[in-house]
């Protein structure tokens, strides 16, 4: 008889209060979820400083590569290859 009593069921109060947990643990768990492949991903694009001559190599390979696949003509290999020896990427 005195104090809080549970008379009518939980209510609106505890349905919306365990909606708001959920709500704040799903959206802490994207949060983490989106920084990581955020940060990630830029880590991945980074384009390498103008000492990376192995990463230079690298992208003469990938390059030499889609030439003998036939992906690239002539002209295009020449033009991403003068584009490289100048240090630029290769778009």
């Amino acid at each position: 008889m005195y104090g809080w009593q549970y008379q009518d069921g939980p209510g609106g109060w505890g349905i919306f209060m365990m909606l708001m947990m959920v709500l704040f643990w799903g959206l802490l768990v994207w949060g983490i979820v989106a920084s990581v492949r955020h940060y990630s991903n830029s880590r991945a694009g980074q384009l390498p400083g103008p000492g990376a001559s192995a990463s230079a190599g690298a992208a003469l390979e990938a390059l030499r590569l889609r030439y003998a696949k036939g992906e690239i003509d002539d002209e295009e290999f020449e033009r991403r290859r003068a584009n490289l020896d100048k240090g630029g990427s290769a778009s």
